[in-house]
């Protein structure tokens, strides 16, 4: 069972041990993205928000993990460096689209 904050027994590798804490990123993610999403945005839109936020809510998850466990996983920080770029990417992309129409919209 994957666990945030709280690890209930001893995992193989470090890599594992901080696993258990990112896998409570989707719930995060799917969370952030029910709360800030517009759903009447063009579809690129909604996509880019999609990836914003389940990027950060692994991001997020992570660095508790990697908090919790110790910073010493190379593999975890190539992911954290892989959910930036995503995260920023998705970022610009809605930055551009801003001034998007909504659906519907008769202009």
């Amino acid at each position: 069972m994957p666990t945030l904050v709280h690890d209930p027994g001893p995992a193989p590798d470090l890599f594992e041990a901080t696993e258990r804490h990112v896998r409570w990123g989707l719930g995060v993610a799917l969370g952030g993205f029910v709360l800030v999403n517009r759903w009447r945005r063009p579809w690129s839109v909604l996509f880019a928000w999609l990836v914003f936020c389940l990027s950060g809510g692994y991001l997020l998850a992570r660095f508790i993990g990697i908090a919790m466990e110790g910073p010493s996983d190379l593999k975890q920080w190539a992911l954290v460096g892989v959910e930036v770029v995503l995260c920023g990417l998705a970022a610009l992309w809605v930055w551009y689209r801003r001034a998007a129409p909504e659906r519907g919209d008769v202009r």
